[in-house]
């Protein structure tokens, strides 16, 4: 395989005489005399083999082939520079916490509790998953995520369960039921009357 015998700075050159619409303003822009901008050029054109610019008296102008290597000199730079950001923005996040939980805690929970940690720890990228309960339980499983948020887990397996909150469950009956009047019910109390399971009719 050849190796490609010109760098990013022989790109940048002929970026900047395209855009700056000559050698002369290029070289001021990339402030660097006009020889060694057209040193730049003529090494570009010579590792690629072919002519880059038409020259006249009254203007430079892209051959053919000139033409279909500038777009590509463009995305080259562009990919550079997205790379180099992308690197610089991890290098500043120094970490990821990536957290599987529930939609209802999502939503309800941790918006306030994510702006309180990313004022704490500005630098730290915080990823949330939020899935079903079984999803969740997976995740922190496979180590796909560093903790989860769930009402599952306390006898799974390989997963270490702390309850951070308890909720209460409400019975709905209706204002002439027995247990309409009492001011608590517990499950003993529930389970003295009957289930019946209903049943969808179609018409």
């Amino acid at each position: 395989m050849n190796r490609l015998r010109f760098d990013l700075d022989d790109l940048q050159a002929m970026v900047a005489v395209v855009e700056q619409g000559g050698f002369r303003a290029a070289a001021l822009a990339l402030h660097l005399s006009q020889p060694a901008l057209s040193r730049r050029i003529a090494k570009l054109a010579d590792a690629l083999n072919v002519q880059l610019f038409e020259r006249t008296t009254r203007r430079v102008a892209l051959t053919l082939m000139g033409r279909e290597f500038y777009g590509r000199a463009v995305e080259i730079l562009q990919g550079v520079e997205a790379s180099l950001h992308d690197i610089s923005d991890l290098s500043l996040a120094q970490g990821q916490v990536t957290v599987a939980c529930v939609p209802s805690v999502a939503h309800n929970f941790l918006p306030p509790i994510m702006q309180r940690y990313h004022q704490q720890s500005p630098r730290v990228r915080l990823r949330i998953v939020d899935e079903g309960a079984h999803a969740v339980l997976q995740h922190v499983a496979r180590g796909d995520a560093d903790f989860g948020i769930n009402f599952l887990g306390a006898d799974e397996a390989g997963i270490d369960f702390e309850a951070i909150l308890q909720e209460r469950f409400v019975m709905a009956c209706r204002f002439d039921h027995a247990l309409a009047k009492r001011r608590a019910v517990g499950w003993d109390d529930i389970g003295k009357y009957p289930v019946h399971h209903g049943r969808q009719v179609e018409r």
